[in-house]
């Protein structure tokens, strides 16, 4: 079976929108195909293809396929910026998933997502951020009042998904401004406390060397308590 489909827009928020698009389904012999291509014809291109293809197996009649699938090399334009979608694979099943290798990236900015989620406590995932500029914010919205800006990094990490869950994040903010005002570089960490039950945070901003911002506290999520 061969599906093709042409589309003039596709409406995301009220001021951001993409054009012209183009998609093709495939199925064969529990494989399925799919490509999709857009662009638009404005003073900034954005513009893109995604290539992904997806094969199902049961080991029993009547049970939850697991499928295989493939995220093949494909591209991203946005504001005349070109971002790379590197080969990935992803493996879904009936309690388990995973990824690997999954990432997105310009020069040396990246998002990176890595790892399994199962009844298994230890398997974890992970996102990774390394230098995002949250310019895109403006961009994607179509706000530019909003007047985000600032780079960042670091990572959050998810393991334990049908247990406790236990979550831990480590992320900055670089030179953040925000409404055009400048709050300087914003930190933000947490981690998860097994065996208390809490979540721990902690954030603070650092301006001219002085930190001017500082938040800690625990979460019992059990009582929703601060």
């Amino acid at each position: 079976m061969n599906l093709k489909g042409l589309s003039d827009k596709l409406v995301f928020t009220e001021s951001y929108n993409i054009f012209n698009l183009s998609h093709q389904i495939e199925v064969q012999n529990n494989q399925v195909k799919y490509d999709l291509n857009w662009n638009n014809w404005g003073a900034k291109t954005y513009s893109g293809s995604l290539a992904v293809i997806g094969n199902a197996s049961s080991e029993e009649l009547n049970s939850d396929p697991k499928w295989e699938i493939d995220i093949l090399p494909s591209t991203l334009i946005l504001a005349d910026s070109t971002w790379q979608i590197s080969p990935s694979h992803i493996q879904i099943d009936s309690t388990s998933y995973s990824v690997e290798n999954f990432k997105i990236s310009q020069d040396q900015q990246y998002f990176a997502v890595d790892g399994k989620i199962s009844s298994r406590p230890e398997d974890m995932i992970k996102c990774q951020i390394q230098d995002i500029s949250l310019n895109n914010i403006n961009t994607i919205s179509g706000n530019k009042s909003l007047g985000i800006d600032g780079n960042t990094r670091g990572y959050f990490q998810l393991s334990d998904f049908y247990g406790d869950r236990l979550t831990k994040a480590d992320l900055v903010l670089d030179n953040l401004t925000f409404n055009r005002d400048t709050i300087g570089d914003f930190y933000l960490k947490s981690d998860w406390d097994k065996d208390e039950q809490k979540l721990s945070l902690e954030s603070y901003a650092i301006h001219n060397n002085k930190r001017e911002l500082n938040i800690e506290g625990d979460y019992f999520p059990v009582v929703d308590s601060i």
